[in-house]
């Protein structure tokens, strides 16, 4: 079972630099010719991430060199009747994205399309799925966290740890807080059905960032890494996850765990200095055509100690 993080930052803005620069490292670290999967997530909790993600980018002549080498691979997606390739519903999540994250050139895109017959592409995906992380060497994950039910992409309560991808019906939080944010809070317009990565397929990835901010979010967290695993919290089934898991937080989502497990259960972060560009700084030369020499062998024990993932910062604890 691999290690649970819990690092907080005094506003999910430090927070979200931080995920940038770790994703950007991790993908620098790779050996020529490896490849990545960066498992995307859409809502709120992202979007920042991908600004600061593309931010980096846009001054990365490394990265444009080598991003054939990874490919952004969406969680879920809903069912969206009556929609099509070229007419996409307001709330499509293959919109969203193309509006932030696919717009960093030259990487591959996977996605759930909304407008196929639900069944068969379930059975698509579910393949296309299975032959990516088959075929990647190295997969990050990023996700939320419901606010309520503790749900992770569209995996609700009752849904088996072992679960693939499937067909989901949506719940009347999820249907509500979508109708508040497209259709003027009409419910009736927002789609019933989604296809959706199952918990065992995120749980196959390699390093999982999970991104929670805000007083809301500040219960279930405390329920899903404290208490016992139970299919009634998806998100629990993250407990057991073999690889490493950040869990990114600001003071008002870290206050229950605080409040319950005690201040030592969290690893406060702040900036070592003032300087707003600290996040744009990697350990990836520009000059290098290859991050890793082929004959140096790669350690994932080293790429993860604590001092590569604290650059830049300095904790409370120390």
């Amino acid at each position: 079972m691999g290690e649970i993080n819990f690092l907080m930052f005094p506003n999910k803005e430090q927070a979200s630099k931080y995920a940038a620069n770790k994703i950007y490292n991790v993908f620098g670290e790779l050996k020529s010719d490896e490849t990545m999967i960066l498992g995307t997530a859409t809502g709120q909790s992202p979007v920042l991430l991908y600004q600061y993600l593309k931010e980096l980018v846009d001054e990365s002549d490394w990265w444009k060199r080598e991003s054939q080498y990874i490919t952004f691979r969406q969680l879920d997606n809903y069912v969206s009747p009556g929609s099509s390739k070229d007419n996409l519903p307001p709330y499509s999540y293959q919109r969203e994205l193309e509006e932030s994250i696919w717009q960093i050139p030259n990487a591959g895109t996977m996605i759930p399309k909304e407008y196929e017959d639900p069944s068969k592409e379930c059975a698509r995906y579910a393949e296309e799925v299975n032959l990516s992380t088959q075929n990647a060497d190295y997969i990050v994950q990023i996700l939320g966290i419901g606010d309520n039910d503790g749900h992770i992409a569209f995996n609700m309560p009752g849904d088996a740890f072992d679960s693939t991808v499937h067909i989901v019906k949506l719940n009347e939080e999820t249907r509500q807080s979508n109708a508040n944010k497209f259709f003027n809070g009409d419910i009736a317009k927002v789609p019933k059905e989604a296809i959706t990565m199952g918990v065992g397929d995120i749980c196959k990835s390699d390093f999982i960032i999970l991104l929670a901010f805000g007083k809301k979010k500040a219960d279930i967290l405390w329920k899903a890494f404290f208490q016992p695993p139970t299919t009634d919290v998806p998100a629990s089934a993250l407990q057991n996850f073999e690889g490493d898991l950040f869990v990114l937080l600001d003071p008002e989502s870290a206050s229950t765990i605080i409040q319950k497990e005690g201040e030592e259960s969290i690893i406060e972060i702040e900036m070592v200095d003032d300087d707003e560009e600290w996040w744009l700084y990697t350990d990836i030369d520009d000059d290098e055509e290859n991050f890793y020499d082929d004959d140096e062998e790669y350690d994932d024990e080293d790429f993860f100690d604590d001092d590569d993932y604290f650059d830049g910062y300095e904790s409370d604890d120390e």
